[in-house]
């Protein structure tokens, strides 16, 4: 992994400037965990992969490095003709492999703290993992594998006031001084939910893709779980066990607090930062709730509302509408928002005399669409309808009949349909325009 070297040949455009700059604030004050697969330690990027870390120290985020050690053990194990029972922390571990483990991660260790100190870095370690013995798992008793009980977080927390970089190396120790192996995946995990983490990043070989071979750039909780689980209607196979501790953990850690995980894929230039300081990303976020993401409007809003709907407005895609306009009806808006900024929006104006609610100025930006974000507006819009206990919810569109009819529920109406001070408005403005209906209270739950 690399830093953000420039050849002569590449200039910083200064919206980049202004992209990264945003989230500066955002993330400033804030603590990372950063989990790194063995494999990436062992390669020419760990010069990068630290650059990039100190980067982010730079700009006051807290970090902690958390490491993996299979891809050491198994080569260890195969320079010495031994057979391991498990090399990752994910099954038994007998004597023999608890021993090459700890060997490959001393080894480790020794080669982190050697490029800490050429690029600057100030390390730090500690037995801050508490653990006991996994015990009998379906029915096979897991030897020396460990499950974690506590994380010293007073201590993580100091060395973090300090300005260090605290790494933690995969294993634990049990009350009585016992040595236990640990998943990386899960310690960053328990790490990041005893501190307050507001991110973990899984840095790792591959990226998540669906059947296309394109990357996923997103999963809700409920998705990843269905990957990991393989359930029929996930959208993504994932057969790399590896990716599959992530999206596992990325789930877990979500489920109980972190808002989001990043998978990320430590093959490719800046990947890191890329992910951090761009709405693009670089690699798959899992994050916790949908519609999280979606919040009431403001009228700080009105501003960057327009300015995203403006283009559409002017090529007459979106009904007129002026600055104004919006800041009398902002209680109407709500917007999608992602680390910060606005990527889409949504009116709905109710009509209480005819029981019925319309789905306005559904805009998504340019660079954010085919992510999802429309679909969950209008699933936003469907469950405020159901809340609000209108009997129809309408939309009108100029050609975005296939859209809603993959939504589910609606269908396509008529201008009877629509409330009469709506139909005198549209029939005035010779739009043509196709009226989209849903009765809200017989959905059952937006697909």
């Amino acid at each position: 992994m690399a830093t953000m070297e420039m050849t002569p040949k590449q200039k910083v455009r200064y919206s980049d400037l202004r992209a990264i700059l945003r989230y500066v604030p955002l993330f400033r004050g804030k603590r990372f965990v950063v989990a790194v697969d063995g494999e990436l330690l062992d390669s020419s990027g760990l010069p990068g992969l630290l650059l990039d870390l100190a980067v982010l120290q730079s700009l006051s985020i807290q970090i902690i490095l958390v490491h993996g050690a299979g891809y050491q053990t198994r080569q260890l194990a195969r320079e010495r003709g031994l057979t391991l029972t498990n090399s990752d922390g994910q099954g038994v571990t007998d004597e023999t492999s608890l021993s090459v483990a700890l060997e490959a991660i001393a080894r480790l260790s020794t080669q982190l703290r050697e490029q800490a100190t050429v690029s600057n870095i100030r390390m730090a370690s500690g037995n801050v993992l508490v653990a006991h013995q996994a015990g009998r798992v379906k029915g096979v008793d897991q030897g020396l594998t460990g499950v974690i009980d506590r994380v010293d977080t007073d201590c993580l927390l100091a060395f973090l006031e300090e300005g260090l970089l605290p790494v933690i190396s995969p294993v634990g120790y049990d009350r009585r001084g016992r040595t236990l192996r640990l998943n990386s995946d899960s310690v960053a995990t328990e790490i990041a939910l005893a501190v307050g983490a507001a991110k973990v990043l899984f840095v790792t070989q591959n990226h998540v893709t669906d059947a296309d071979d394109l990357r996923v750039r997103q999963l809700s909780v409920d998705q990843a779980n269905a990957v990991v689980d393989g359930a029929a209607n996930a959208r993504v196979c994932v057969d790399d066990p590896m990716l599959r501790s992530k999206l596992k953990q990325a789930a877990r850690a979500c489920y109980h607090g972190v808002p989001r995980v990043h998978v990320v894929s430590g093959m490719e230039r800046d990947a890191l930062l890329a992910e951090l300081f761009s709405n693009e990303g670089s690699g798959t976020m899992v994050y916790r709730d949908a519609y999280q993401e979606i919040r009431s409007a403001t009228q700080a809003d009105v501003p960057a509302i327009m300015a995203m709907i403006r283009p559409s407005v002017s090529d007459d895609d979106l009904v007129q509408r002026s600055e104004e306009d919006v800041t009398k009806t902002i209680g109407d808006y709500s917007v999608i928002e992602i680390d910060g900024t606005i990527v889409g929006c949504v009116a709905l104006h109710v009509y209480p005399d005819e029981d019925a609610v319309e789905l306005a100025c559904l805009f998504i930006k340019k660079n954010h669409e085919n992510h999802g974000y429309g679909r969950k507006l209008v699933e936003f819009a469907i469950r405020r309808a159901k809340e609000l206990g209108v009997a129809r919810l309408f939309a009108l569109t100029t050609g975005a009949i296939d859209f809603f009819e993959r939504i589910g529920g609606f269908h396509l109406g008529d201008k009877a349909d629509l409330p009469e001070a709506r139909r005198r408005k549209l029939e005035d403005s010779a739009r043509e325009s196709h009226v989209m209906v849903v009765e809200p209270q017989v959905v059952t739950s937006p697909s």
